[in-house]
């Protein structure tokens, strides 16, 4: 089973990431990693992931994160925020 899901992750990772010059491999990161790239809890993280909050790839019962898609999630966000600010 576990052999499945990593292949599954790999496919994933190698029809999605296709650059015209190549194909690059993201970087993925465990809860455990990106709570720290975060600064919140691990809970926090997989409850967002669960909600559709947070971009992540579930695999069996752990959830993974492409750091890039996460970083593009955050700058998204602070556009957003910044904008709603500037309109009050």
């Amino acid at each position: 089973m576990l052999l499945f899901s990593n292949l599954y992750i790999i496919e994933y990772i190698w029809h999605n990431n296709k650059i015209n010059k190549g194909y690059i491999m993201p970087e993925i990161m465990t809860t455990r990693e990106m709570a720290e790239y975060l600064r919140l809890h691990q809970i926090t993280i997989c409850k967002f992931a669960a909600e559709g909050k947070i971009p992540a790839i579930r695999v069996g019962r752990v959830w993974r994160f492409d750091k890039e898609a996460i970083d593009k999630w955050i700058s998204e966000g602070q556009s957003k925020n910044v904008s709603k600010r500037k309109k009050k």
